[in-house]
């Protein structure tokens, strides 16, 4: 049965695990970047659509409330 707490769980499991990507992310292009004086843009790139996908949000939501 979907009711308000299994879409209040969903959105938070779905909210931790873009977080943690993120880091993983971020972490791999610090290693790469750190240890083998590389630039991964195809990690950059992930990193930057996360980013401005949340700061757009941010901003929608904040316009809207």
């Amino acid at each position: 049965m979907i009711d308000e707490r299994f879409l209040s769980h969903r959105w938070r499991a779905t909210s931790h695990a873009a977080v943690i990507g993120a880091v993983v992310t971020g972490g791999w292009f610090l290693y790469h970047q750190l240890s083998q004086g590389e630039l991964r843009w195809d990690l950059a790139s992930i990193l930057l659509a996360m980013a401005a996908t949340k700061i757009v949000a941010m901003i929608y939501y904040r316009a809207r409330d």
